[in-house]
């Protein structure tokens, strides 16, 4: 991170503090999550993708993946079970990878870092789940 003035005529003392990542940093905003700051992320991945082909053994092709939780909050929303809601749809959580003893913290957040995923198909059941309470 490298930061610089530069001159802007309309602020106080006619300069402003900008940050910079560094020339050799390609597309550094792939790099930070808008959700969180953990390093650990699931995808929820729809089973009844053409591509994914109802397979719960691995994500098979990014465009199955509908949504990416972090690791805190996945226990909570998509549970195996659980009824949830993706663009209007209903889909009912099967199964849950587990993760790793141990990620490696360097890594840095990237949605396709990980393989972790929790797996969900469509359902018409006619209730959802509620995320389940820590008080």
């Amino acid at each position: 991170l490298v930061q610089e003035r530069i001159p802007i005529p309309s602020s106080k003392d006619g300069t402003i503090l900008v940050s910079k990542t560094h020339a050799s940093i390609q597309k550094p905003w792939m790099r930070v999550s808008l959700r969180s700051i953990e390093q650990i992320n699931y995808s929820i991945v729809d089973t009844s993708h053409p591509l994914q082909g109802g397979r719960m053994d691995a994500i098979h092709n990014e465009k199955a993946v509908m949504d990416t939780i972090p690791y805190s909050r996945v226990f909570y929303h998509a549970f195996p079970g659980a009824i949830i809601m993706h663009r209007g749809q209903k889909y009912k959580v099967q199964a849950m990878n587990r993760p790793p003893p141990f990620v490696n913290s360097n890594d840095g957040y990237n949605r396709r870092s990980n393989n972790l995923a929790a797996f969900a198909k469509p359902t018409t059941e006619r209730y959802s789940t509620r995320p389940l309470s820590t008080s």
